[in-house]
């Protein structure tokens, strides 16, 4: 049969090199080549050769075993598309990735990991496990916290641990922790690192302006009703612990913002707010809890003060703004009141 009739033509000239080397004297040798079967699929073969001589030493032809090594071949591909892919995946992730053994010795990490945390490439090189775990807590601002997480989940290998670390740098990272898995068995634990800073900031302004009012700052009706149903609870049966509620309402506010604008109205708003420890509720409303107040009479000079102050005259750009404020009193008894009830009587007294 022509060699040509059933070698794959890519492999045609390796396979004639091939025998003009054993015709040559080379010595037995493997070789890897691919042939088309009678079906027409192609067949890849790890062929043993060795030249075949007569009796009198003359070379007269070669000899070769095959072994149909297909099925190796296409698992070795589907591994190396496999693990192209891990490859991939594992340096263009978001997070950084580092894998240590149970031995604390690292296994690998990705370069983001290496970015996140600015180590050198040498801890890593070096496979300390200690030594990178060392490095990474020194940026910690509570290093103990991380390191006992990472005492407990050494202990138990199938633990998993999400935790968040606060650095000195300001940043926040969420660590996400779980076993390495080899058949079925824990050989060490792959730890996650993603970077939720802005996240994190973003909601605690959100949390934060749930609860404050956003042109002067100052708590707002939501903060302020539940300070005040705290201090109605402290106060029931506690003489100790009586409170007073002012209101506060700027007199003449709408004119100093229909006459000299939005604007200065606002920047008025936010330096009465200022004077004040006190809550918005909106637009020239403000209202005063006065925990552990003390009698009517100290109440009331609280109330004068504050007039006095606000009354103060205002630089606000080019203008000097004046203000008064009415402000009405309601000071807690043994009467029984809600939250709501102190502010609604409040808000008449003024």
């Amino acid at each position: 049969m022509n060699i040509g009739e059933v070698v794959a033509p890519e492999f045609i000239e390796a396979a004639k090199t091939m025998t003009a080397k054993k015709v040559e004297g080379e010595k037995p040798s493997m070789y890897e080549l691919e042939i088309i079967s009678k079906n027409g699929r192609r067949v890849t073969l790890e062929l043993s050769t060795r030249l075949m001589v007569s009796p009198d030493g003359l070379p007269v032809g070669v000899q070769g075993l095959g072994r149909d090594i297909t099925a190796r071949r296409e698992t070795e591909l589907s591994l190396h598309k496999a693990l192209s892919l891990f490859t991939s995946t594992f340096e263009s992730t978001a997070d950084g990735i580092v894998v240590m053994g149970l031995d604390r010795q690292i296994v690998t990490c990705n370069r983001k990991f290496i970015e996140m945390w600015n180590v050198d490439q040498a801890i890593i090189d070096s496979k300390d496990g200690p030594r990178l775990i060392a490095y990474v807590s020194s940026q910690l601002k509570d290093p103990d916290e991380l390191l006992e997480n990472l005492i407990k989940v050494y202990e138990d290998p199938m633990a998993t641990a999400t935790q968040l670390l606060e650095l000195k740098d300001g940043r926040i990272f969420e660590r996400y922790s779980q076993p390495q898995m080899l058949e079925d068995k824990p050989v060490g634990r792959v730890a996650c690192f993603r970077d939720i800073t802005e996240r994190t900031r973003a909601e605690e302004r959100l949390r934060y302006y749930a609860l404050h009012d956003t042109l002067t700052d100052l708590p707002n009706r939501v903060q302020f009703m539940n300070d005040l149903r705290q201090a109605v609870e402290r106060a029931t049966g506690n003489d100790y612990a009586r409170f007073a509620v002012l209101f506060l309402d700027l007199d003449r506010f709408k004119v100093i913002n229909d006459s000299l604008g939005h604007a200065v109205g606002d920047k008025l708003l936010i330096a009465i707010g200022e004077k004040l420890t006190a809550c918005v509720l909106g637009g020239d409303e403000f209202t005063i809890l006065l925990n552990r107040s003390g009698d009517l009479s100290e109440v009331v000079g609280v109330a004068e003060r504050l007039q006095t102050k606000i009354s103060e005259p205002i630089k606000i750009d080019n203008y000097e703004v004046f203000t008064t404020a009415s402000i009405g009193v309601v000071v807690s008894s043994s009467v029984p009141r809600n939250a709501e009830d102190f502010l609604r009587d409040a808000d008449a007294a003024m």
